[in-house]
């Protein structure tokens, strides 16, 4: 969504007319066996986050949980407002980009853990965004990043056929890649709230739960027994994330 235009080139780009408020999009309540589903459906086996919560015991604990949980999500998406423990990240053993020199700290990709609640108020928003935006075809269907069902392979077998195209009929082919370098951290909260409003017609209420996920954020690092202390999140979208990929 956000990863378009530099700011500089943006800024005079002609306003979109809103929706009506109908057509907006909207957070909408959630049903409470929506959220059992999603507490079942976590993997035990999963690292414990800052919020000290075991996945196992979260799985199983799901049939006493989820109707509170359900309550603090659909408080959240009413307010606007995420609990800023539901925002802190957990920074452990980085992975090794498979480029690079391995004595070189960018040759390594941190892995970070959310607070596991967290992770299923994500997954439900998500849901009702990615739903929005299929509905309403405002994703390219030349986007193959972070698509369901898409992948490299077709984005390479789409440029292939065009390529052949333009040889068959002796037109000139040209190819501009680029690669970005820590991409996720390179998201302008004030573009991508800007393309929210103009372009992707969020309403003001789900504009301000957006700013809200994304404001306000931290993360610390843990290594065995010790842990740093805590640093703020200024730009881009949370790494380990589910709304991150959408966002981006």
């Amino acid at each position: 969504m956000a990863n378009e235009l530099p700011e500089s080139l943006s800024e005079g780009a002609e306003t979109i007319s809103p929706y009506n408020d109908d057509e907006k999009f909207q957070l909408s309540e959630v049903d409470s066996f929506m959220v059992l589903d999603e507490l079942c459906r976590i993997d035990p086996k999963k690292s414990t986050g800052p919020d000290k919560l075991p996945a196992k015991f979260v799985k199983f604990s799901a049939p006493f949980l989820y109707e509170p949980l359900t309550h603090i999500i659909n408080l959240s998406m009413k307010t606007g407002t995420i609990p800023k423990t539901m925002k802190l990240a957990k920074r452990v053993t980085p992975l090794f980009k498979n480029k690079g020199s391995r004595k070189i700290c960018g040759s390594y990709r941190p892995i970070s853990i959310l607070p596991i609640f967290s992770k299923i108020l994500e997954k439900i928003v998500n849901l009702q965004l990615k739903s929005y935006l299929a509905n309403n075809c405002l994703i390219s269907l030349d986007q193959y990043g972070f698509q369901e069902g898409k992948g490299t392979t077709q984005a390479l077998l789409q440029f292939t056929q065009k390529a052949f195209n333009a040889m068959h009929n002796s037109e000139t082919i040209l190819g501009i890649f680029i690669d970005f370098q820590k991409a996720f951290d390179t998201i302008n909260h004030k573009i991508l709230f800007r393309k929210m409003e103009r372009n992707f017609h969020f309403s003001n209420s789900a504009l301000t739960w957006f700013k809200s996920y994304l404001s306000d954020r931290s993360q610390y690092v843990s290594c065995e027994e010790h842990s740093s202390s805590t640093l703020p999140i200024t730009c881009g979208v949370p790494q380990g994330s589910t709304l991150g990929p959408t966002l981006f």
